[in-house]
């Protein structure tokens, strides 16, 4: 199962703030993604991590909401083969 936690940032110092915290709770750098975005003249930066751990999933939505990050979301994939005998 593939996890994936995002959270919106409404300044740039909340988007370190949120970087640096995911790090600080075990987030390998290379998995946290960021994406900004300009909304009805508001700028947004959309904060994502990726991780294939339960445990680690959890942590990272509660660093994020402990940080003030808004919208959080969180979603699963799961990687299905589907074999033809």
């Amino acid at each position: 199962m593939r996890y994936t936690i995002s959270a919106l940032a409404t300044s740039e110092p909340l988007i370190e703030v949120l970087r640096q915290h995911l790090l600080a709770v075990g987030a390998p750098n290379e998995a946290i993604m960021i994406a900004s975005t300009d909304r009805n003249g508001l700028s947004l930066a959309q904060v994502s991590v990726k991780t294939d751990d339960l445990d680690a999933s959890q942590s990272y939505r509660r660093a994020m909401e402990l940080d003030g990050g808004t919208q959080i979301t969180s979603s699963e994939e799961s990687s299905v083969l589907n074999v033809i005998p």
